[in-house]
């Protein structure tokens, strides 16, 4: 199951690009889901993203498509946030569509942070919980909980989110996952036990968050931290799928090891990066990772640049062992006595020598078939990219094109383009935007948002963090010992951010 997004950035042919996939996956075991993400609000009294549905959902050509997912002959409709839409989710939309022939099954997400009290939101059919790595591990499962206490005592659907990983290296968002190991692993096991109507894995395609799960393809050239293989998680993934959809864990009949790690350790020094650490990277630890999924009990070698550790016993099933990582080449051995049942070595070495900061990981797995040692070729290499872009681009590039210089944005690099995107000159001007191709032959020109000026501001803001902060106003905010400040000029989206 896919879910295409909808947000006021968005254009008219971003939508129909994502209809079209949906037509061309006719035939295929795949399903699509509408997700209006109101994240990041047009102005008022203009609602795209409303638009971008109704042209998903258009009753005669793709509202009853095959491919989308329907549910209790219901269609499947989620969010990502939205509970402060301005406009009736239930008069504006669940009523429109039912009165095109297309009741909806909304389930939307309202709330990251803590489970709503019952009955705040009558007009849904559930719920859904994105996952949340700023809140710490012990704190973000306790909300799935709470979710999971919700279903039972509504009796509606409960949604549950899980992420492979979390890091993103902009001036506009320069943050890391305080969960590490426990965001994925950890999380799913969780979940097996809670038992959520949905799971929804939290990965976005356009690589900018690492949340991908592989491979990764047209990553765009500013996005150094982003190459960096996952193809391993989703191998992993294909497990914890079956153990879910059929409630029990299903049996290990090839053998399997996984394991993880980031590129360079928290005292690393980058040369060349004006961004800084990611506060929430402190909260990691220097470790290298390993997960085995084993038919017998085992041990497991782990050989960490020079430092070779001892023998660690791991038992039948998936298991989690993690030891200090040291610089230079990984090598992770699983033996049963004296016999070699896998190993590999990584192609992707730590080194503390980087001109930039990356808090994303490298993962690899080995197989083990009929005694043979099995090793993926990897072909990651280390990060040593010049200093980062500071925009947040939203498409991936597949070409190198030569920037137009002339007629450009001033500063153009620092603007943000994706909140901004209008559909000719004269409405990106009139939304006090700068109107400048995006690259040369693109036939595609950007309108770029201008930096704010914004007043008041909270000093220092771009140190600060503002996803760990935030509060719906200035009240709670500052009473959290927060700062409340608007993230940009006429954004509609306050924020409040912690205080360094």
């Amino acid at each position: 199951m896919f879910l295409s997004t909808f947000e006021g950035a968005n254009a008219p042919f971003n939508w129909d690009t994502d209809i079209k996939a949906v037509l061309a996956a006719s035939g295929l075991p795949v399903y699509f889901v509408p997700m209006f993400n109101q994240w990041q609000a047009p102005a008022p009294n203009t609602y795209p993203f409303v638009d971008g549905l109704f042209r998903w959902t258009n009753p005669i050509k793709y509202g009853a498509h095959p491919n989308h997912l329907w549910y209790q002959n219901k269609m499947f409709l989620s969010t990502f946030e939205g509970a402060n839409a301005p406009f009736n989710w239930d008069t504006d939309i669940k009523a429109v569509l039912a009165a095109s022939g297309l009741p909806v099954y909304f389930v939307p997400m309202f709330n990251q942070w803590q489970a709503p009290a019952p009955n705040t939101y009558p007009f849904v059919d559930g719920l859904f919980r994105w996952t949340n790595p700023s809140l710490g591990f012990a704190n973000d499962i306790q909300v799935d909980a709470d979710y999971a206490a919700l279903r039972a005592a509504t009796g509606k659907t409960w949604m549950a989110g899980v992420a492979p990983w979390f890091f993103t290296h902009y001036n506009s968002k320069n943050w890391g996952n305080p969960e590490d190991d426990q965001i994925f692993f950890d999380k799913w096991e969780r979940l097996l036990e809670l038992k959520p109507d949905f799971i929804e894995l939290v990965t976005w395609n356009d690589h900018g968050e690492s949340s991908y799960l592989g491979p990764v393809e047209g990553v765009i050239e500013d996005q150094t931290w982003a190459r960096l293989p996952h193809d391993a998680l989703l191998d992993l993934s294909s497990y914890y799928h079956t153990a879910f959809k059929t409630g029990s864990k299903p049996a290990i009949t090839e053998e399997k090891a996984y394991y993880f790690y980031r590129t360079h350790s928290l005292n690393a020094k980058a040369t060349n990066d004006p961004l800084g650490l990611p506060e929430e990277m402190k909260m990691q630890k220097d470790h290298i990772f390993v997960i085995t999924m084993l038919a017998s009990a085992a041990t497991v070698v782990i050989k960490s640049g020079s430092k070779t550790y001892d023998p660690i016993s791991v038992p039948t099933g998936v298991h989690k062992i993690g030891v200090p990582f040291q610089q230079g080449t990984q090598t992770v051995t699983v033996r049963r006595g004296n016999t070699q049942v896998m190993s590999g070595t990584c192609a992707t070495p730590i080194s503390d020598n980087i001109q930039l900061y990356n808090g994303n990981i490298v993962a690899d797995m080995m197989t083990a078939k009929g005694g043979q040692v099995v090793v993926p070729d990897t072909t990651a290499s280390p990060t040593t990219s010049t200093a980062p872009d500071t925009t947040a681009p939203t498409r991936p590039s597949t070409t190198s094109k030569t920037p137009i210089t002339s007629d450009s944005c001033p500063n153009q690099d620092r603007y943000e383009r994706k909140d901004c995107r209008k559909g000719d000159k004269q409405s990106c001007e009139a939304a006090n935007c700068c109107w400048s191709p995006l690259e040369e032959g693109s036939g595609e020109p950007w309108c770029y948002l201008k930096p704010a000026v914004v007043t008041p501001r909270c000093p220092y803001q771009d140190r600060y963090e503002r996803k760990n902060c935030y509060k719906g106003d200035k009240q709670s905010c500052e009473a959290a010992n927060c700062c409340w400040s608007p993230l940009e000029e006429g954004s509609g989206h306050p924020w409040c951010y912690i205080k360094p």
